[in-house]
């Protein structure tokens, strides 16, 4: 028998509720510290609304769209090596195929905990940046609307330096240690620049074997506001070294 609109409509209702307190936890959380638990929990809750709402639509007799299917152009190429070797016309791929991006960014890997520090770095590498002469990326350039795990899966398969802030709370960070740094340290060809923001357990994790811009013995959090600057112009020069 046939679903009727009256008797999914309360189930989806319910649905879009228990969605939008998740999403509100996610958001309180700021994304990216959320725990796992809650992001799984609010992946499937998605999941669950858009198959109440295709169930909805069933019962209203709404008919689901078809899905779009990439096709190859069956008007030929106006590339001269195209149109002189069939065999080249046939392996053309669609833009987005997994074809690797240029690595060109510089990454900037931290905890919330540390936006502090985020925000005395920033205008260095923002100089930089406006003269064109370094791409940086932080969450802070997600917007609203955007996608935060497939930006910083663009972002870290474009990385070629990444900074990494490190303090306890850098550490702490299930989605540093099991989502970003993962990334990094497997790359071919990134620079590590790690800074130590405060005292922390560092001989224990993977970055103990890379060169520091400020080191163990010196976090910033024991410097002065000048020495801290001086910190952040050595990494921006430590940065463009790299990038030349």
């Amino acid at each position: 028998m046939p679903e009727r609109p009256e008797d999914v409509k309360p189930i989806l209702d319910m649905a879009q509720r228990s969605l939008k307190i998740l999403e509100k936890k996610m958001v309180a959380f700021g994304d990216l510290e959320a725990p796992g638990h809650l992001v799984i929990q609010f992946e499937d809750a998605k999941v669950k609304v858009q198959e109440l709402e295709e169930r909805y639509d069933l019962a209203r007799g709404i008919l689901p769209k078809p899905p779009a299917t990439s096709q190859v152009p069956e008007t030929p190429s106006t590339h001269p090596q195209v149109q002189s070797d069939p065999a080249q016309t046939i392996s053309i791929q669609p833009q987005n195929s997994g074809e690797k991006p240029p690595r060109t960014k510089v990454f900037i890997s931290y905890s919330h905990k540390d936006s502090d520090w985020l925000v005395k770095l920033k205008p260095h590498l923002e100089f930089l940046e406006k003269k064109g002469l370094l791409d940086r990326w932080d969450d802070t350039k997600i917007r609203a609307g955007m996608k935060w795990r497939d930006e910083i899966d663009k972002a870290l398969a474009a990385t070629k330096v990444a900074v990494l802030l490190v303090s306890a709370d850098f550490l702490n960070s299930d989605f540093i240690q099991n989502k970003e740094l993962p990334n990094i340290l497997t790359a071919e060809d990134v620079t590590v620049l790690p800074v130590i923001l405060r005292p922390c357990l560092y001989e224990y994790s993977e970055i103990k074997e890379f060169q520091w811009v400020s080191g163990p013995s010196k976090p910033l959090s024991g410097m002065s506001e000048t020495a801290q600057e001086e910190v952040f112009v050595s990494l921006a020069k430590a940065i463009m070294d790299v990038l030349k």
